[in-house]
């Protein structure tokens, strides 16, 4: 139930499910994961970071406890320790496609775009569309960033086809620095209630945080500012 109301982005009563699970089974992993998750959505990153350690506690090897360490360090814009926590979950299980994800970020927020493009062709082989990941490289070695983000753009934002997201074509004008279109894809996504949302605190959006249109969807989606 946490989940679902988490992915649903109704952060107050996933709060409140997560918090029963916790009580019914101190012991139980994956509710400690997901209050983890929960609570690095809305920005309490230390709490989140004292959870992940507790399902570690439980758990050293879980591929899905570490890959969450790294990605709480990324919301933290600790993208040394988020690097170096996703090469270590890489080592439990080379196959994690979602460290992938992480590296990525990482990589993009610092500039480094040739390993973040590396990073995103990993993780799409390993969700199994190598076709996508060679399209992107080739788009990329082309046409550089700005050709790969117009790429996406275009992969993304047929409302009618199976890979629509709003939310990704946002954050893709945003690397554009076209704020205005971010914003109206940002709308678009709000009322498509894009997953993408609980990432809504990640350091992409650090160029815009004190613009009152990021303030308001902010507030909007129920998470403390």
């Amino acid at each position: 139930m946490g989940g679902i109301h988490w992915l649903s982005l109704e952060f107050g009563p996933a709060g409140s499910e997560i918090q029963r699970a916790r009580k019914l089974n101190p012991n139980f992993r994956i509710a400690h994961e997901l209050n983890g998750a929960y609570l690095r959505t809305v920005g309490r990153y230390g709490e989140a970071l004292d959870e992940i350690h507790r399902s570690l506690e439980l758990d050293p090897l879980s591929a899905v406890s570490n890959y969450m360490e790294g990605d709480i360090f990324f919301s933290q814009r600790d993208y040394r320790g988020a690097i170096a926590q996703e090469e270590k979950t890489l080592e439990i299980d080379p196959n994690f496609a979602l460290a992938y994800s992480v590296l990525r970020d990482c990589y993009d927020a610092q500039g480094m775009y040739d390993n973040a493009v590396n990073a995103y062709e990993r993780l799409f082989t390993l969700n199994g569309t190598p076709e996508v990941a060679e399209e992107l490289k080739q788009v990329y070695e082309s046409s550089g960033i700005r050709g790969a983000r117009e790429w996406w753009i275009q992969q993304r934002s047929d409302r009618a086809g199976r890979r629509y997201s709003p939310y990704t074509v946002a954050i893709n004008y945003l690397g554009l620095g076209d704020k205005d279109k971010t914003f109206l894809w940002l709308e678009k996504a709000y009322e498509h209630r894009d997953i993408g949302f609980i990432g809504f605190k990640d350091p992409v959006f650090d160029s815009v945080r004190s613009d009152p249109r990021y303030i308001d969807l902010l507030r909007r989606i129920s998470s403390p500012q």
